[in-house]
């Protein structure tokens, strides 16, 4: 767990009453976000209502995300030249295509599965 998310949670721990829940957007669309487990952007019917299953929990390095993968996509925004070309200066195998490699082989997968 990262640094700022276990203080967050020792804190917690040693004082329940620091968990705040807060609404961000309006009454017809908006996600929820708890000190204690972080974004909620499923959008559920209502705010008290039950949370959406199935859902999916992502741990960031700052707070945790829940998801819910039947309104989820994977975006993929095509930048190649600016991260692929070697007429803009980059290496033929450079961090552009560690990266796309990495889409192909974990991220896409992942997304298909889910």
């Amino acid at each position: 767990m990262a640094a700022p998310a276990r203080q967050r949670a020792d804190a917690e721990i040693q004082n329940p009453s620091s968990h705040r829940r807060a609404i961000i957007g309006s009454p017809s669309n908006f996600w929820l976000h708890s000190t204690r487990d972080g974004f909620d952007l499923t959008h559920p019917p209502t705010q008290n209502s039950a949370p959406i299953s199935p859902s999916l929990r992502l741990q960031t390095t700052t707070t945790p995300i829940t998801i819910d993968p039947q309104k989820s996509a994977l975006v993929i925004i095509d930048m190649q030249n600016f991260f692929l070309s070697e007429a803009l200066g980059r290496a033929a195998n450079g961090p552009g295509h560690k990266a796309c490699d990495a889409l192909l082989k974990h991220a896409i997968p992942a997304a298909r599965k889910a």
